[in-house]
């Protein structure tokens, strides 16, 4: 009976430690996409829509070209600790559909960053981009 019993308090044990094993190693919840297409409105006027955007860490940000005019995107002010390296200004997208995105990761620190399209900024093609805490 001792042996039956033991073998039993094993086979709880084992299960014990699987389910904590298990839980242990769920997936994080993947983010959200958000996606900011840059357009032509009127004649020659270029835009970002929408034009802020507000993320969190894990989110990932896809700016679609959507207009025969080649645009990038170009960060131009970003809080205190950002070291976005490479991701500081992307490529020049020249056909539609084609995009550029980034995730938000630890080169993200909370806050707001400024954005432009390099050859269209001065026109007004600028955007906002608000990384806040992720909800609890």
């Amino acid at each position: 009976m001792r042996k039956a019993l033991g073998g039993i308090g094993v086979a709880l044990l084992m299960g014990l430690v699987g389910t904590v094993s298990a839980s242990a190693q769920a997936p994080k919840a993947a983010g959200h996409l958000v996606v900011v297409k840059m357009v032509e409105v009127a004649g020659q006027q270029f835009r970002f829509e929408p034009a802020s955007i507000t993320v969190q860490p894990g989110d990932t940000v896809r700016w679609l070209q959507e207009s025969v005019a080649p645009h990038n995107v170009q960060f131009e002010s970003k809080p205190k600790g950002a070291r976005l390296g490479g991701a500081d200004m992307g490529g020049y997208l020249t056909s539609k559909g084609e995009a550029y995105q980034l995730v938000i990761d630890g080169r993200f620190p909370l806050g707001t960053y400024g954005y432009l399209c390099t050859p269209h900024g001065p026109m007004g093609m600028k955007g906002t981009m608000t990384v806040a805490a992720s909800a609890p």
